[in-house]
């Protein structure tokens, strides 16, 4: 946030605007599971709004930020997919698929929250679940 006050980001914004999307920045930085989503319902904001000064804080402050890694998002979705005592197994093999997703660099230029739901959704039919895109969807808010 002191920056971002330094290179006037917060200048004509609302502070939570600015707070929020310094949150964001470090969490990517410390590889966290927050998605911009999750942010703008939090503090009210709309979602492009802060992606665009998230855009100019990290290109202004010069901020290394990683891309974000799709298996950070697995059990998250996984506990709202309704798996029952199925989740960990699921879990794991998604996890395993997203790996291999990495590794082959499919998922390269894709955003992660689509690449893990696509995992996630081979998972779960393999397992027996009768889910769909639409479901995942929802959940993750893609």
């Amino acid at each position: 946030y002191k920056k971002a006050l330094l290179k006037a980001i917060t200048r004509g914004r609302r502070s939570c605007i600015t707070i929020g999307v310094s949150v964001y920045l470090a969490s990517r930085i410390k590889n966290e599971s927050l998605m911009l989503l999750d942010l703008s319902d939090k503090i009210n904001v709309n979602v492009y709004v802060l992606g665009n000064t998230y855009v100019e804080l990290k290109e202004k402050t010069g901020q290394n930020v990683p891309d974000i890694d799709p298996c950070l998002f697995i059990d998250r979705f996984a506990a709202s997919m309704d798996l029952g005592d199925k989740i960990e197994p699921i879990a794991a093999f998604a996890l395993k698929l997203l790996q291999r997703i990495k590794k082959d660099w499919i998922s390269t230029e894709r955003r992660p929250t689509g690449i893990t739901v696509a995992a996630l959704l081979v998972s779960a039919r393999i397992a027996g679940f009768d889910r769909n895109h639409h479901d995942l969807a929802h959940i993750c808010k893609t």
